[in-house]
């Protein structure tokens, strides 16, 4: 990893600057407005979505008897919506919370996209994670995302936790699946990590490049600019105001706050002037 250690002065330059997974810079600006801490987790008004009327699909088996066998965790797909049946047929919860080296399935989705030809982190230092998070609906769904491979064993770890305390995510799906466009992915509230890209405006590389920063319930966890009221994404101007009861919005003390925080991770949203209230890093593990 010593080819890492020549990055640490950039790094520290992209505290500074922030990390926005989804940044853009559209020429209308937001308005500000002030966080308040909440612990509410119901449902939410935000988006409409199909999660509640989502039909469980009939998923693989392994078993070719007829009968029904067991679910082979890997052929599952990011957004598939398991009952409880079919999570013990999987294996139980935990064999469903995993991570492994970038296989060449979901290396073929990545190509020229999250990693393009430009991409100087080894495929072998990033990791495929895969997990079970439930909606505010209270519906389980399959997830994914790709991380450093320092920090994989944590992040699958955050999510089980996430996972058990019933916090909810809307969805988690690779970048990939929005041609690697962060805006995009943004906008869909999407929740993602790895993009080997720039810091939106610079020329600095992201934490998302290096597999260590996560963007988390993008569209109620907006990215802002203080001092020239940049917002992304733009039709996310409610969420300025922090106190807003929707059970996707961050707040310092919540389950997942608490969870990334406590192992060592830094909160965008506790930045002074560039508020990335989605963005959770830690950089310093390459150090």
């Amino acid at each position: 990893m010593s080819w890492y250690r020549g990055l640490a002065i950039g790094f520290a330059l992209g505290v500074a600057l922030g990390f926005s997974a989804c940044a853009p810079l559209p020429s209308q600006p937001g308005n500000s407005g002030g966080p308040t801490q909440t612990t509410s987790y119901a449902q939410s008004d935000s988006q409409s979505s199909n999660e509640s009327s989502a039909k469980v699909p009939d998923l693989p088996l392994q078993s070719s008897s007829g009968a029904k066998g067991s679910l082979d965790p890997h052929k599952l797909t990011a957004g598939d919506v398991l009952s409880s049946e079919q999570i013990a047929r999987g294996g139980g919860e935990e064999a469903l919370f995993y991570n492994e080296p970038i296989s060449d399935e979901v290396f073929l989705r990545m190509r020229g996209l999250s990693f393009g030809e430009d991409c100087t982190v080894p495929r072998e230092d990033l990791r495929y994670v895969r997990v079970l998070h439930v909606d505010a609906d209270g519906v389980t769904h399959v997830g994914e995302l790709v991380v450093n491979r320092l920090v994989a064993d944590e992040v699958t770890e955050i999510f089980r936790e996430l996972y058990d305390a019933k916090y909810p995510i809307r969805k988690m799906r690779l970048v990939d699946d929005y041609g690697a466009d962060d805006a995009a992915s943004c906008s869909d509230d999407n929740t993602s990590a790895f993009n080997f890209r720039t810091i939106a405006g610079t020329s600095m590389l992201s934490n998302h490049a290096w597999g260590l920063a996560i963007d988390i319930n993008t569209f109620e966890n907006p990215y802002y600019i203080v001092s020239t009221g940049h917002l992304w994404p733009p039709e996310a101007e409610r969420y300025l105001d922090r106190s807003v009861d929707d059970p996707y919005v961050l707040h310092v003390g919540d389950a997942c706050y608490d969870a990334f925080v406590s192992r060592g991770w830094t909160w965008g949203g506790d930045w002074p002037d560039t508020r990335d209230y989605q963005h959770f890093e830690k950089p310093w593990v390459l150090e």
